[in-house]
């Protein structure tokens, strides 16, 4: 079984996160949400969905585990604001 990830911030550790997972073989890089405009972010692996924070919980089905990548000071109180629906459906890790 292949674990589905979405990263939700594309900094550092979002890159950093994104090169991880291309070296688990049990895991897939499902999406890339930003905050940004979605047509200026170049994620490294290739077929990989940008989407924008909005449409994350759209994609709620289609993702195993959400990891935050925000930066610490970013995280303060994001997983209990984070959607219901999402939660609900996946697990999410606080990275930073």
């Amino acid at each position: 079984m292949t674990i589905k990830i979405g990263i939700l911030g594309y900094g550092n550790l979002g890159k950093g996160v994104e090169c991880a997972v291309k070296h688990n073989p049990d895991m897939e890089l499902a999406a890339v949400f930003t905050r940004r405009d979605k047509a200026s972010l170049k994620v490294l692996t290739p077929g990989v969905k940008v989407c924008s924070v909005q449409e994350a919980e759209s994609m709620k089905d289609e993702i195993d585990v959400m990891i935050l990548c925000g930066g610490s000071r970013d995280h303060a109180g994001k997983s209990a604001t984070f959607p219901l629906t999402i939660t609900q459906r996946c697990t999410i890790i606080l990275a930073g």
